[in-house]
C-alpha cells in the first residue's frame, strides 16, 4: 500500500497535477555490513492543512552471516492538526523479515499539545507528546528438532522449540520539546516502556537460538522495535546560518536478552537546496556490548 501512495505522491507532485500540498523525500543509510533504503510521502487532504495521510516504505538489508535478514517495513499515518494548540495522529504498521520469517504488524496512535507562543510567528513555548502502538510479533520457528539426551544415567527426550510464536508488545511513551531563544535551539526528551504479553526473555532466547549462530544480540536487536523494556531518548536542533541546522540526537534502549543497554547516537547537518527542497547528511552509532558499529545516513525532501 505505502508504495502506491509513494507513486501517487509523485503524481500530485508531478507538473500538471492535482497540485496537492505535501512532501515527499527519500532517504537511505549504510555501514557494515548493512544498507537501508525508503521514502515517504505526506500529502494533504484539506486547503487549511488541518488532515493530512503519510506512507513510508524502508527495506533494509544485513548480510551479516551471523544474523542475516531482509526487512520490508510499511506504515500508513492519518494525522490532524487543529491549528492550534492540539494534534493527534492515527497509524498502521507493517514489517516482514523475509530471511527470518519473522511478521510484525499493529495500529499506532498519538495526541501532542504545544503551549503557543507570545505571538502568531513564534514557536510554542514547549510541547507534549503521548504516543503509544500495540503490535505483534508472529514468528515462525520452524520444523520439531528432537534429541534423545541423558543426565545422571537418566533418559530424557530435548524438544526444541517449534511452530508459531506469537508475542504482543504495548510501547507508550512521552515526549517533551522546549525550544528555546525563538526557536534556534530545540532541545527534547523521550521516555518509553514496553509491555508483553509473554515473559520477553523467554521469546529472545527462544529468537536467538533459532534465527542466529554468533551473538543472541544481534537477532534480538534486529527484530523491528527489538525486544526493549526501556528507552531514554535525547535530541538537540541547532539552527545555523542560511537555513542550515545541527542534528543531533542519542537513544538509550535496554534489551531484555542479554540484559544490556543499547546506545546509539546521530550526529548530522540539514542543507536547503533552493525554497523546496532539502538535503540532509548525517553520521551514525550503534554500541552493543562490546561491538561498535559506525555508518551514514543523508535524506533528501521535496516540498510541493
Amino acid at each position: 500500500m505505502c508504495r502506491y501512495l509513494l507513486w501517487l505522491g509523485l503524481a500530485l507532485a508531478w507538473p500538471g497535477g492535482l497540485r496537492a500540498s505535501g512532501s515527499l523525500e527519500a532517504r537511505g543509510s549504510g555501514g557494515i555490513g548493512t544498507w537501508s533504503a525508503g521514502g515517504t510521502v505526506s500529502v494533504d487532504l484539506d486547503k487549511d492543512q488541518h488532515w493530512s495521510v503519510s506512507g513510508s516504505d524502508d527495506y533494509t538489508s544485513v548480510t551479516d552471516t551471523s544474523a542475516p535478514s531482509a526487512t520490508d517495513d510499511a506504515s500508513v499515518v492519518l494525522s490532524y492538526a487543529s491549528g492550534g494548540a492540539w494534534g493527534s495522529k492515527f497509524g498502521l504498521d507493517y514489517s516482514n523479515d523475509s530471511v527470518n520469517s519473522i511478521l510484525y504488524a499493529g495500529p499506532s496512535f498519538g495526541l501532542s499539545y504545544g503551549e503557543p507562543g507570545g505571538d502568531e510567528d513564534a514557536p510554542d513555548l514547549w510541547t507534549l507528546s503521548v504516543d503509544a502502538s500495540i503490535h505483534g510479533y508472529q514468528v515462525d520457528l520452524g520444523a520439531n528438532s528432537i534429541q534423545s539426551k541423558t543426565r545422571a544415567g537418566v533418559p530424557y527426550v530435548l524438544v526444541n522449540n517449534n511452530g508459531i510464536l506469537d508475542i504482543s508488545q504495548f510501547n507508550p511513551g512521552l515526549t517533551f520539546e522546549a525550544p528555546l531563544f525563538s526557536g534556534w535551539l530545540t532541545p527534547s526528551l523521550g521516555y518509553s516502556h514496553d509491555f508483553y504479553n509473554h515473559d520477553p526473555t523467554l521469546a529472545a532466547q527462544v529468537i536467538a537460538r533459532r534465527y542466529t549462530t554468533g551473538s543472541g544480540t544481534l537477532r534480538s536487536t534486529s527484530l523491528v522495535g527489538a525486544l526493549y523494556t526501556d528507552t531514554w531518548t535525547a535530541a538537540l536542533s541547532l539552527k545555523l546560518f542560511a537555513g542550515w541546522s545541527l542534528e543531533a540526537s542519542g537513544t538509550n534502549s535496554l534489551l531484555v536478552q542479554p540484559l544490556l543497554w543499547i546506545q546509539t547516537a546521530s550526529v548530522g547537518l540539514k542543507i536547503p537546496v533552493g525554497k523546496s527542497v532539502t538535503a540532509s547528511v548525517a553520521w551514525t552509532d550503534s554500541i552493543q556490548g562490546e561491538t561498535t558499529d559506525e555508518g551514514w545516513a543523508g535524506s533528501l525532501s521535496l516540498d510541493f
